[in-house]
């Protein structure tokens, strides 16, 4: 997950984060306060960014497994089941087809009729 998308989760998720980066944009706020908002602005991303960075590939795993799109309303599950089917045979298929092609010509047809 890229950095930005990281830090955008820190604003919505932590309650301190999301304080100080409004502060430290505030503008009615002198520079030197704006700076010290900055500096523990950056302390707080060094702190969470090990835990975010563990935690990213969870919740990307979260939208993509069938129980969430089917609590989310997005697919069915029969649906769901018979697409898995139907993609594992589209991707199977053109070697299925090759090998098994062979195969059948060499026991139909007589063996110099056969060339590979």
């Amino acid at each position: 997950m890229p950095r930005e998308n990281i830090l955008g989760l820190m604003e919505k998720l932590d309650d301190e984060y999301s304080s100080l980066k409004r502060d430290s944009k505030d503008a009615d706020k002198t520079r030197e306060e704006r700076a010290a908002d900055n500096a523990g602005l950056e302390r707080r991303e060094q702190i969470l960014m090990p835990m975010y960075k563990q935690m990213t590939p969870f919740f990307a795993d979260l939208h993509d497994l069938t129980s969430r799109m089917e609590a989310k309303g997005c697919t069915k599950s029969a649906v769901w089941r018979e697409l898995r089917r139907y993609f594992y045979w589209v991707i199977r298929w053109p070697a299925f087809r090759d090998e098994g092609g062979r195969i059948l010509l060499s026991l139909v047809l007589p063996p110099y009729a056969f060339v590979a």
